[in-house]
């Protein structure tokens, strides 16, 4: 005959899976975005790669009168033509960018291109006040610039999954062996009284 704590033991531990799963996929789940922030020194560049450092989409923010153009990053490179800039490399801490200091040709220099909309290199571009640009999937080879007075903040806000691998899994073998621990305990007693009774007879 069975021990009663069997049954038990398998629905305990299978409460205990389930809730384990439960907290991966709501209180313990990742953050679902990466965000950071620089400034413009006037010129903000991104680096080959960085726009895709989540593989999803990326939301771009810039304070004050801004342009923001997108291209690839060579074209980007040629542009520039020697201008210093500040690159975003990814992320350093959950709320700063990682940047590097590009120096121009002239360290001194930090005036950008001439009117950056007049440049035929941006497969996508936007200008304006508090400007506020989302590309859904950008390529590894595309690179961002944004031109903004010195000292305007940057801000990058990368979309990324919010989830742990296992949890479903866990959820649904917690689930599986809670109930079958239970519909066991409940079918204990039912198997006693039988075996009682064939016993008397």
């Amino acid at each position: 005959m069975v021990p009663r704590f069997v049954p038990t033991a398998v629905a305990a531990v299978g409460l205990v899976l389930l809730v384990v799963g439960l907290v991966m996929l709501t209180a313990a789940r990742p953050p679902q975005q990466v965000t950071g922030t620089a400034e413009a020194a006037p010129v903000l560049v991104t680096a080959p790669g960085a726009l895709a450092l989540t593989g999803r989409p990326v939301q771009v923010d810039v304070e004050g009168q801004a342009f923001v153009g997108l291209g690839r990053g060579t074209e980007v490179a040629a542009w520039l033509d020697g201008v210093g800039a500040t690159q975003v490399d990814g992320v350093a801490t959950a709320t700063t960018l990682a940047t590097t200091d590009l120096p121009g040709d002239d360290p001194a220099s930090v005036v950008p291109p001439a009117d950056p909309a007049l440049a035929d290199v941006w497969q996508t571009e936007q200008s304006g006040e508090d400007v506020t640009v989302r590309l859904d999937a950008p390529a590894a080879e595309q690179v961002l610039a944004v031109v903004a007075p010195a000292g305007a903040a940057v801000t990058l806000t990368w979309d990324r999954p919010a989830r742990h691998p296992g949890a479903w899994p866990l959820v649904v073998v917690g689930a599986l062996e809670a109930v079958l621990g239970l519909l066991w305990l409940v079918a204990l007693p039912a198997r006693r009284r039988r075996r009682a009774r064939r016993g008397r007879a």
